[in-house]
């Protein structure tokens, strides 16, 4: 209804006084407060007025007198513990703790958000980035959006966090954990595992058969998605090594655009000097075995890289 509080007419008014009415007809202190201070009427837009005077301002006052302490003592570490939806509604108690914030102290959305993202373990982190690339598709400023807007921030984290648990729950099927990396991170695992049913699907999110399409992994991607997949190097060598386990056809992709070629060559070269730095900081064991790069971080940093999450996993750690 558009009403409006102050300035209406007779007949706005008159409507004004009976939404207040009907608003505080199951407060009896109000009631009470509005029929002793207006004996003989008074318009809808003072009553409205005195009722933000006497019972919503002393609140608001009260619960502003010390917004840092409040801030001080928000748990950051538990934003993470429920699923995506739980953690959408913590993360709006934050917003609304920050904005009670003096101006002075108040700081940016993504000096919050940054210090938000420095509480999530390593692993929610990979899925952060994993999601992020699939989204990115759709929505290329969404890398940079995550950094400086709330909103992006909990869409692409609330997926994440719904996705590992998804990952990290239990097979009905077997009773056993799937985890997104080996326990000793010597061997050749895959990422995650991807059940055999739903009609051959993997169900990633980043897959189409997510939404109902053929899957990138069990089943056989059309030209357009070969030619999508070319624009993520990450996200095609993850496919192209999944599918080389579970031996299935090696996927025929178009040829490179020169913006594609670019991105390939650079991709390459970084992981490249990645991994030849490793090797050259990796300690020998007493068995004069080197000590293997754990899979599951090697492909964090690719993401992290590609995304510009370079700091996550240090910080993280």
């Amino acid at each position: 209804m558009d009403i409006p509080t102050t300035g209406g007419d007779t007949q706005q008014d008159q409507l004004l006084d009976q939404l207040v009415s009907k608003w505080c007809e199951q407060v009896s202190v109000v009631l009470t407060s509005l029929r002793c201070t207006f004996p003989v009427g008074g318009s809808g837009a003072e009553k409205l007025e005195h009722i933000k005077e006497v019972f919503i301002n002393p609140l608001v006052q009260q619960r502003d007198t010390d917004p840092e302490s409040a801030v001080a003592a928000f748990r950051f570490d538990q934003l993470f513990g429920g699923t995506g939806l739980e953690f959408h509604s913590k993360l709006l108690v934050l917003q609304d703790l920050v904005a009670r914030l003096p101006a002075p102290v108040r700081g940016s959305p993504s000096y919050w958000i940054d210090r938000c993202r420095t509480h999530a373990a390593p692993s929610l982190m990979f899925y952060f980035a994993e999601v992020l690339a699939g989204l990115t598709e759709a929505d290329p400023t969404l890398p940079a959006s995550v950094k400086l807007r709330w909103s992006a921030f909990s869409r692409v984290m609330a997926a994440a966090i719904d996705r590992s648990k998804r990952n990290l729950a239990p097979d009905p099927t077997t009773g056993l954990q799937a985890f997104p990396h080996s326990a000793s991170g010597g061997d050749k695992q895959p990422l995650k595992q991807h059940p055999k049913g739903q009609g051959e699907t993997c169900g990633d999110e980043l897959c189409p058969s997510s939404v109902g399409g053929v899957c990138d992994i069990y089943g056989e991607p059309s030209e357009k998605r070969l030619a999508s997949l070319n624009n993520c190097p990450s996200r095609k060598r993850f496919v192209n090594r999944e599918r080389e386990r579970l031996g299935k056809p090696a996927l025929q992709y178009p040829p490179l655009t020169n913006a594609q070629r670019t991105m390939q060559a650079g991709y390459d070269q970084r992981r490249a000097e990645r991994q030849a730095s490793e090797q050259a900081t990796r300690q020998p064991r007493s068995n004069q075995h080197a000590a293997p790069v754990d899979p599951w971080l090697a492909d964090f940093r690719e993401l992290a890289e590609q995304f510009g999450l370079e700091g996550e996993l240090t910080r993280s750690q």
